[in-house]
């Protein structure tokens, strides 16, 4: 009305939304004060600094229930302020669990199960890059093939060899999804030797040793010792 002019209060933040920890810088102008307070839902953050009439300032977005909130710039002193809306995002967590039977033999086939979830919802083949890899007890490793069973769940299987090698196998399971951070999990179980092939060295020097007695026997009997005692 006067010629005038006025100036209206304004912040803009940057990002307007992320989750717990994200750095965010609040941009403002308008506050005519030397000292520019900037609060988070009310909670004292810090004291901008002003050039050429605008303020500048940057925080970390501090623990917070994911949802709106408001970020403040304010004068103490004349009570004028600016707010602006930021949008606390949840972080996503990758779970991936790992599930194989405990025992096998050579020629068994072990079924592994693998369940990926992303913060407790179940994923599918088409979000989540899944690799297993077998170790086995010679040092040697195995890229098994994984295949979508459905509700996150996922099955592998491996033909251990009729020649082994015995002893502990590993299943290391790694998991990607785009813009979290990845996860990944183990589990083992062990191929031991059947009952025959363990028992080969006995039941080997059994049969030598019955071979022998009836190869005695046989001498024995040729020579008529037998004979002249049954006469």
């Amino acid at each position: 009305m006067f010629g005038g002019f006025f100036v209206v209060p304004s912040i803009e933040v940057n990002p307007s939304r992320g989750p717990i920890g994200t750095k965010v810088s609040v941009y403002g102008s308008g506050i005519p004060s030397a000292q520019v307070e900037v609060t988070f839902d009310d909670a004292f953050l810090g004291v901008a600094s002003l050039t050429n009439g605008t303020s500048t300032f940057t925080f970390n977005v501090p623990d917070a229930q994911p949802g709106l909130h408001l970020v403040k710039a304010s004068d103490p002193f004349s009570k004028i302020s600016a707010v602006a809306n930021f949008t606390v995002t949840r972080i996503d967590t990758l779970a991936i669990n790992v599930d194989v039977g405990t025992l096998y033999f050579p020629a068994d086939t072990a079924t592994i199960y693998t369940l990926a979830t992303l913060s407790g919802a179940p994923l599918n083949a088409t979000t989540l890059q899944l690799q297993l890899t077998l170790m086995r007890p010679d040092g040697s490793n195995v890229t098994l093939t994984t295949t979508f069973v459905g509700g996150g769940l996922f099955k592998s299987a491996y033909t251990v060899p009729t020649t082994g090698p015995v002893g502990t196998y590993a299943v290391v399971a790694k998991a990607h999804v785009a813009n979290v951070q990845d996860s990944s999990a183990l589990t083992t179980f062990e191929v031991k030797p059947t009952w025959l092939s363990a028992q080969a060295p006995a039941l080997t020097t059994t049969a030598v040793a019955l071979t022998g007695a009836l190869a005695v026997g046989a001498v024995v009997w040729k020579r008529g010792i037998y004979r002249s005692n049954l006469d």
